[in-house]
């Protein structure tokens, strides 16, 4: 599990007993990171306008790929059934593949790319789930293009939470 040689953000953890400790408490923090974002909501139809895809942008860039599909794991299999939708989840699992490791580190331009581009798979993959309840039509208009603005919105706030943590970082 570990993918950045014993770095567990800035900590550096050569015990492996308790870097297994700190992945598992990391992990279960995400999903509960994931699982508070889903709670802040905008009710529209048929998808709800929530954070969750900021905050899964932004575990997979702070806390890797296998953590945050950890994550995404343990937050799937303990509360979707309570809060989310469907096929914008199934999305959130390639999210971590387009963010890839080491994207803390990332210059910025080709990190906000990666971030747009995560946020526009989460949107497509959800549509086209979306599209065999609600035909492809209204999927693409209510599950899609109007999602798109705050799509843009969502990856900037993302990048500037992790340029804030980068700063914090070097402190």
């Amino acid at each position: 599990m570990d993918t950045n040689g014993g770095k567990l953000g800035v900590v550096s953890v050569k015990n492996r007993a308790l870097r297994i400790l700190l992945d598992i408490i990391l992990v279960t923090f995400c999903a509960f990171v994931i699982l508070t974002s889903s709670k802040l909501r905008v009710p529209f139809y048929p998808v709800p306008f929530t954070m969750q895809t900021i905050a899964v942008v932004v575990v997979s860039i702070l806390a890797g790929r296998w953590r945050s599909l950890a994550s995404l794991l343990l937050f799937t299999a303990l509360w979707t059934p309570f809060c989310a939708t469907g096929g914008y989840i199934l999305g959130f699992f390639i999210v971590p593949l387009i963010i890839g490791n080491g994207a803390v580190n990332m210059p910025g331009r080709n990190l906000f790319i990666r971030i747009l581009l995560s946020h526009l798979t989460v949107l497509a993959v959800g549509t086209f789930v979306l599209s065999f309840f609600v035909g492809a039509k209204t999927a693409f208009v209510s599950g899609f293009l109007f999602f798109i603005p705050s799509g843009i919105f969502k990856g900037i706030i993302s990048f500037a939470l992790v340029r804030t943590f980068r700063r914090l970082r070097r402190q």
